[in-house]
């Protein structure tokens, strides 16, 4: 019970009390004065206290900003193709090793002979070079995902003599600077692909590179040869210094 009225009870049976001895005869004497009816006590009504559940809305969830991508700077055909930025010069010239034997020029060796697959295309008259995928077989697969090398060439005539088909694995023979039979005219960085076909530079008459056949280096992506896979100088020369005996040569 509340505090007020438990002494608001206590309050009125204290009067109550008083009035039962005020007045009041043992013997007799005057009539007794009514005895009051007791107040009742007061019971308080139950107090229902409501609370109203306020909803707080969630915040909105954050959404972070993406990081963007970035963005990946397309490779220049030159660094598959780099002859396209050289000049005339360096297309039919050379470099200061003429003076020196290809022994010495190749001691350091090549790498390994499954590093490259090496693909001669006669429709369009191009190598192409491609890292190697060694899966399991004799010749292995070319990994077009990984290009390295482009060169325009010119492959054999139906009339002069056409290029070979085949795969084969590139032979031992290198010629720094050669004559053909007969001597009529020469050619820089010969490689043997198979018997007489080999990977050469474009023509002189002779060994000096004055000598050049203008009309021979304009053929560079006909079929014109007599069966070898003729090359603008730089690429003849990559050939040369970079690809192993062994390596397969697919034509």
């Amino acid at each position: 019970m509340n505090l007020r009225y438990r002494l608001l009870g206590a309050v009125t049976l204290s009067m109550t009390l008083a009035g039962l001895f005020t007045g009041c005869s043992l013997l007799g004497g005057p009539e007794a004065s009514p005895t009051p009816e007791p107040t009742p006590e007061i019971t308080p009504e139950p107090q229902q206290v409501v609370f109203s559940a306020v909803a707080t809305p969630m915040p909105a969830a954050i959404t972070p900003t993406p990081t963007p991508e970035p963005t990946a700077t397309p490779i220049p055909f030159s660094q598959y193709a780099p002859t396209v930025n050289m000049t005339y010069e360096e297309l039919v010239g050379s470099t200061d090793d003429m003076s020196k034997k290809g022994s010495e020029l190749l001691k350091d060796g090549y790498p390994d002979p499954k590093t490259y697959y090496i693909i001669v295309d006669k429709q369009w008259q191009v190598v192409l070079v491609y890292k190697r995928t060694d899966d399991g077989t004799k010749w292995g697969q070319p990994d077009y995902d990984q290009p390295v090398r482009y060169m325009l060439c010119t492959t054999g005539s139906k009339k002069l003599g056409p290029t070979r088909k085949g795969i084969y694995p590139l032979k031992e023979c290198r010629i720094r600077f050669g004559t053909f039979a007969g001597g009529d005219y020469a050619a820089q960085y010969w490689t043997l692909i198979v018997s007489r076909t080999y990977f050469h530079s474009i023509l002189y008459t002779k060994k000096d590179f004055s000598t050049l056949i203008v009309k021979e280096y304009n053929n560079l992506g006909t079929r014109a040869s007599h069966g070898c896979i003729r090359l603008p100088v730089p690429d003849a020369r990559w050939i040369w210094y970079n690809l192993a005996p062994g390596t397969q040569i697919e034509i």
